[in-house]
């Protein structure tokens, strides 16, 4: 009896929030089902394509539902800059990430906490070390790095990927916590990939559904259907791990005296110490890790991909690069307001394949009306970067790799530059703008300066298949290029022998 009035209870419950919620006007959107909404609408990956699909019938401000939660997806910029910027005191929030936070232990990054105090005063000190005043600091790591990378690639031209992939993360374990070529740093950058890896892999909103319904957090581990209870707990060690052991290294290695200089050292040795001080710092080294080393790889992925594809591009950098450094030295970073054209490339690298395609989600704090639409309290806010950043009113030919359309005096200069999109909107923008073009940019130009990068060819002399960069890239809350094979040919065996040298 007591199940049979529950249960007539619970679907009258339904009924009056579905009444309610066909009496308000929300934006249009694909037709959901009762209680599932959209849930089965939205696809496993890719999602960014299928949205800039449907904005064709819908609009740019979409609404979707699962499960009784509102999405909205923003598929054009002023949608974009009307909500999340000069309504920035509504939608700076995040929604709750259960499995990211709750569960795996992600509470310390600020990329997905709750906006308030806390947020403020751990975004403060992530911030410190990213302005632009200070970033001169990093350039001689940066460019020790790269040219450390170049030697490599040319001692190991089949690795290519994998080694980008593991410069990326060496390079920020080196800033950060001070190590240099080791098995130790080695070691740290392969925990750190497993633990972002994990992170991208939960990324997705609604791929998990304890981040709709957040009680199911409490299902124990055992319960049939509970996979993701033991998926969370064996990610959370490597999350926790991923701050806590680098940081426990740098902290004895100060007491021993055997500390090299690293941003984690000079935290340490502040002496104008913050509550929580410890937490505090190993939280910034983790965001500025994380920021660092996962979206620049993606950057630095998809380069390599567009160099092969688009070789022009590809020869006119080398060429002001060689008309600069005259074949005989790498560039540097005083080199770079002499590089245009290179400047330029760092630009369209985060136009055309958009590291995060769907921003991190923003939440609503309260209920909003936009065009005479009802935003509800707590919706979750999307910006489809994606499409604005191939939106072709704005870029001609968004699927070509043009770094030209960017360069000062050209028939399509003035457009909107991509970094005011790809980094994210509001409150919650991304600190790390100016260093990530830094850190892409040295890469970059060093890379180019010793090598062709070319499409490779099989035992037949045939040359391989490479996927498409509008549709064949990996999913999840980070966006890579699928494995593709390329060869680098090296332009001056001078330049490597030199480095061999400075590296003796």
């Amino acid at each position: 009896m007591f199940e049979a009035i529950l249960s007539i209870a619970l679907l009258s419950l339904v009924a009056v929030l579905l009444a309610r919620r066909s009496r308000v006007r929300l934006p249009p959107g694909p037709t959901g089902l009762p209680f599932l909404g959209n849930a089965l609408d939205i696809p496993p990956s890719h999602q960014w394509t299928t949205y800039v699909e449907w904005s064709k019938k819908f609009g740019d401000v979409m609404h979707l539902s699962a499960l009784g939660r509102h999405l909205i997806i923003l598929n054009s910029l002023d949608a974009a800059r009307d909500l999340l910027e000069k309504r920035s005191s509504i939608y700076s929030d995040r929604p709750k990430f259960t499995m990211i936070s709750d569960l795996m232990g992600w509470d310390w990054a600020i990329q997905f906490m709750s906006y308030g105090p806390r947020f403020k005063l751990y975004r403060s000190n992530v911030v410190a070390p990213l302005r632009k005043q200070v970033l001169h600091r990093y350039h001689p790591i940066q460019i020790r790095e790269a040219r450390q990378l170049v030697l490599e690639l040319y001692h190991s031209p089949g690795e290519c990927l994998p080694l980008i992939k593991h410069a990326s993360g060496a390079t920020m374990m080196s800033i950060l916590y001070g190590c240099k070529n080791g098995q130790k740093r080695n070691d740290y950058v392969h925990l750190a990939d497993a633990a972002t890896e994990s992170l991208v892999i939960a990324g997705n909103v609604g791929k998990y559904l304890v981040d709709l319904i957040p009680v199911l957090k409490y299902v124990p581990k055992w319960f049939p259907g509970a996979e993701f209870q033991r998926q969370a707990r064996e990610w959370r060690k490597l999350c926790l791990s991923l701050i806590d052991i680098p940081f426990t290294d740098v902290k004895q290695s100060l007491a021993n005296g055997t500390a090299t200089p690293s941003l984690v050292g000079y935290m340490l040795e502040d002496e104008d110490k913050q509550p929580d001080h410890d937490h505090l710092i190993k939280a910034t080294a983790g965001v500025l890790y994380l920021g660092g080393a996962d979206t620049t790889l993606s950057a630095f992925y998809s380069f390599m991909l567009a160099m092969v594809l688009f070789p022009d591009v590809m020869r006119r950098a080398q060429l002001e690069i060689d008309s600069v450094t005259k074949g005989e030295r790498f560039p540097d970073f005083t080199d770079k307001a002499a590089l245009q054209y290179c400047n330029c490339l760092v630009l369209e690298v985060f136009r055309w394949v958009p590291a995060v395609p769907l921003g991190v989600p923003h939440q609503s704090n309260e209920v909003d009306e936009y065009r005479g639409y009802v935003i509800p309290k707590q919706s979750i806010v999307m910006v489809n970067a994606w499409s604005i950043l191939h939106d072709e009113r704005v870029y001609p030919e968004p699927s070509r790799f043009n770094p030209g359309r960017f360069m000062p005096n050209s028939m399509e200069s003035g457009q909107l530059d991509p970094r005011e999109v790809a980094f994210g909107f509001g409150r919650r923008t991304c600190p790390g703008v100016h260093f990530a073009e830094d850190h892409l940019w040295i890469i970059f130009v060093t890379i180019l300066a010793a090598f062709e990068i070319r499409r490779s060819k099989d035992e037949t002399g045939t040359e391989c298949s490479l996927p498409s960069h509008d549709y064949k890239v990996t999913s999840g809350m980070v966006s890579v290029p699928e494995f593709f094979p390329c060869d680098l040919i090296p332009r001056s065996t001078s330049l490597i022998h030199f480095l061999e040298q400075e590296n003796d």
